[in-house]
């Protein structure tokens, strides 16, 4: 089956993490490897946002509306059938992290297997004996599997706190895929029209 790929930022296409420590200086060469990339791999012109392309078999849409796209995986979730299979850096401690957390509850109690992976460190669980709460609603969860990447306990050293998994991906059914910069919250997920500016 085709996938159907979003992409919200470099880091994310290319698998580098993203990380806060990368210098400014490499900037450009990373925008270079990511038009390489779009330009061999995925399409041959520039896309509009919300616009659909299709190369080899394949549909690409870039969506950069937080509310729309929260909506959208909300859905998808709810319209899995098999698996969905969740990985990012943060979870946050909010009302849009439950939302999703209770979809993957809902999924998982009609049989739908799913996979949850976090970043122990900055999503603040397994982290010297700290637990998560929008996590631990899933501890319990039927047929959902929660896992943080590098859990820390002791004295962690400076690649403990360096080396962190900054991937956010969402998978549903093996055939649909979110790649992207928003980490799971209430600050990625909500539209500017949902915001209150006084």
């Amino acid at each position: 089956a085709p996938w159907h790929v979003r992409i919200l930022d470099a880091s994310a296409l290319l698998d580098d993490g993203g990380a806060g420590d990368v210098p400014e200086s490499v900037d450009a060469l990373r925008l270079r490897r990511v038009a390489a990339l779009l330009e061999a791999k995925v399409f041959r012109g520039e896309v509009p946002q919300d616009e659909t392309v299709r190369a080899g078999g394949h549909r690409v849409a870039l969506q950069l509306d937080n509310r729309v796209e929260r909506e959208r995986l909300l859905s998808a979730i709810a319209a899995a059938r098999e698996r969905v299979h969740w990985q990012c850096y943060i979870v946050d401690d909010d009302a849009v992290s439950i939302a999703f957390m209770d979809a993957l509850r809902d999924a998982g109690a009609r049989g739908v297997k799913g996979r949850v992976l976090g970043d122990a460190l900055y999503s603040r669980h397994d982290v010297y004996g700290a637990k998560n709460p929008v996590l631990e609603r899933l501890r319990d969860a039927p047929n959902v599997e929660l896992r943080v990447s590098r859990p820390l306990d002791g004295v962690p050293s400076l690649t403990d706190l360096k080396q962190r998994n900054h991937r956010k991906l969402v998978v549903v059914d093996g055939h649909a895929a979110t790649v992207s910069g928003r980490n799971l919250g209430a600050t990625y997920y909500r539209g500017f029209d949902e915001l209150s500016l006084s």
